[in-house]
């Protein structure tokens, strides 16, 4: 594995035990079982890690969510299709779901450019879907950015809710999220 994967898994491991606050980068640098100098020869400090973590996740999504909104399928399908990748990877990536919900709780705090797009570009993908389903009367008529930024903080905050309470699951959230969604939209 390339070393600077290793340091990015290690650290979201070491951010979601310790939360970003207390993580030094030493501790991160002991996890990976490299010394503290190899982390600088990729990053500067723990904020352009989190940066790094938050680029990766931001350019799967988007890759995903491209791929999605190229197929011929309806608006609901295309939701469905991202809500069981995005709840399907969260489920399999703990810590990385709980790195990304620390970040849910006050996303500006550290003003890192991929937190920024994280927050900014999913929106405008899903904007575009919304648009494109209008357009083909499949939905009613709606302000297509205000519902698209509905939706994606939706998905956010019930993200934040399912792993931070076990009375929730992703399967239930995502099924609820869908009906949630498509009610509102519908003609």
């Amino acid at each position: 594995m390339d070393k600077k994967e290793l340091l990015r898994e290690k650290a979201i491991d070491v951010f979601a035990q310790e939360g970003y606050h207390d993580t030094k980068v030493k501790m991160i640098a002991e996890e990976s079982g490299v010394a503290v100098g190899t982390v600088y020869n990729y990053f500067s400090n723990k904020q352009e890690i989190l940066n790094y973590i938050f680029a990766i996740e931001l350019d799967n999504k988007i890759d995903f969510l491209t791929k999605v909104k190229k197929k011929d399928i309806s608006l609901k399908d295309k939701l469905i299709m991202f809500l069981n990748h995005q709840f399907e990877h969260l489920g399999e990536n703990p810590n990385l779901a709980a790195v990304l919900v620390q970040e849910i709780r006050m996303p500006r705090k550290h003003s890192l450019e991929a937190v920024e797009s994280f927050f900014n570009k999913l929106p405008e993908i899903f904007a575009e879907m919304i648009d494109k389903s209008k357009k083909n009367r499949e939905i009613r008529q709606v302000n297509s950015k205000l519902i698209a930024n509905a939706i994606f903080q939706s998905i956010r905050s019930v993200a934040m809710m399912v792993v931070e309470d076990d009375g929730y699951n992703f399967s239930e959230a995502k099924q609820e999220l869908i009906n949630f969604f498509w009610l509102g939209l519908v003609k």
